[in-house]
């Protein structure tokens, strides 16, 4: 996700933060289309997953549909 999207979210690859939220998942590519199921930690403990569905030659929209998926999720959990 790039930084100037208005996103609230910041991803960090780092371990000095183990109680941070992190995400994990998996993806399905048919053909064009692409579904990416994502699982929310925090801690060791899963909060939530989300998924959702783009087209291959978008990456961009499908990272922002994640990004976006991920926030509605963690505004839920204040």
């Amino acid at each position: 996700m790039a930084c100037g999207s208005g996103r609230r979210l910041v991803f960090v690859d780092a371990t000095e933060f183990p109680e941070a939220y992190r995400l994990t998942g998996r993806y399905k590519v048919d053909a064009d289309s692409v579904v990416v199921t994502v699982n929310v930690f925090k801690g060791k403990e899963r909060v939530g997953q989300v998924k959702v569905a783009g087209l291959k030659s978008k990456p961009d929209e499908l990272a922002d549909k994640v990004g976006t998926e991920v926030e509605k999720l963690l505004a839920g959990k204040k």
